[in-house]
């Protein structure tokens, strides 16, 4: 097996460990409270926010319903969804409000340097 493959396999399973970990902790879908076929949605985007896709906190359970396809699915409404993180945990909405400020500010700051240095 080559390299990129047993990379790709382990970061699958780290994903694995981290969708069992979040259903585990919740136990039921946090919208409906269903409790079987539960799927692990990442709250702050993987792609957006890498460095956060294997941290529980960064996790809610969800039936797939609404996981995919309600009006109050985070993939088809991500305003409506914010709002209901909110209003269900403010204290969990709030701490991932921080944490994005704090990428946004340090993501500011090293754009800022770079200019700086280019300008040197």
């Amino acid at each position: 097996m080559n390299k990129r493959r047993k990379e790709r396999i382990a970061r699958r399973k780290a994903l694995e460990d981290w969708s069992k970990a979040v259903r585990t902790r919740d136990g039921r879908c946090m919208i409906c409270n269903k409790l079987k076929g539960l799927n692990a949605h990442h709250i702050l985007s993987k792609r957006l926010y890498p460095e956060f896709k294997l941290e529980v906190w960064n996790g809610i359970s969800l039936c797939p319903f609404h996981h995919k396809y309600s009006r109050m699915s985070p993939h088809q409404d991500a305003i409506g969804f914010a709002s209901f993180m909110l209003l269900r945990n403010p204290e969990l909405f709030y701490a991932l409000i921080d944490k994005i400020r704090a990428k946004t500010t340090s993501e500011v700051v090293s754009e800022g340097s770079r200019d700086i240095r280019s300008k040197l």
